[in-house]
């Protein structure tokens, strides 16, 4: 609500809230708060164009966010003195006011890239091993597969031996079985041509025997 009503310029309403925040942080013990307080007076008072104010408000923010190491709230107050002094005419103070505030932008810009690399390399090697554990997982199962592939071609061939040794059994007693039957029909046809033949000779001697007897 302060910062509200000092965008409207009612600057001594805002001031009044602003002292009521303070107090009730000074009662807490809220000392990064406190510090930020000196920097909500800073800004009301550049803004109220009460320049003395604002600078010793801004001097002491400075100081609490140094202390506290908070580098961008001093970052911050130091550019708000960099102007004051300079509308004040007070180059040197500006400047020197300026060249803190570049030190603790560098020093915070440092800082980020110093953190977005650090992520960068924990982003990195969480990459690289779920990149490992997906070749692992991979290897895993193309070792699997090749595994059933092994068993499948083993499984082929014995099918493939136990086939070709049943087709092999079964050609061999086929052919025992015709050397059987070619066997038995040579035994018969020689009992039969043995038959014809004592035939033949018993009709050949009643022949000459009635022959003789005529």
């Amino acid at each position: 609500v302060a910062l509200y009503l000092l965008h409207k310029e009612r600057f001594e309403e805002s001031l009044a809230l602003m002292r009521r925040a303070e107090e009730i942080r000074r009662r807490t013990n809220d000392a990064h708060g406190l510090a930020e307080q000196q920097v909500f007076y800073g800004d009301l008072y550049q803004t109220w164009g009460r320049t003395s104010d604002a600078i010793r408000h801004f001097q002491a923010g400075a100081g609490h966010a140094r202390s506290m190491g908070i580098p961008y709230m001093e970052q911050y107050c130091q550019e708000r003195l960099a102007e004051l002094y300079e509308g004040q005419g007070e180059p040197a103070a500006a400047l020197a006011a300026v060249r803190r505030a570049f030190v603790l932008k560098d020093s915070l810009l440092n800082e980020r890239n110093s953190r977005t690399i650090l992520e960068l390399e924990q982003r990195y090697e969480v990459a690289e091993k779920d990149r490992a554990i997906a070749q692992l997982g991979a290897a895993a199962a193309q070792r699997q597969l090749m595994t059933w592939l092994g068993l499948g071609a083993l499984a082929v061939v014995i099918v493939s031996g136990l086939l070709f040794f049943q087709v092999k059994r079964r050609r061999q007693r086929a052919e025992r079985d015709a050397a059987i039957i070619a066997e038995r029909e040579a035994g018969l046809k020689a009992v039969f041509e043995a038959t014809e033949n004592e035939r033949r000779r018993l009709a050949a001697e009643l022949h000459d025997g009635i022959g003789q007897q005529l």
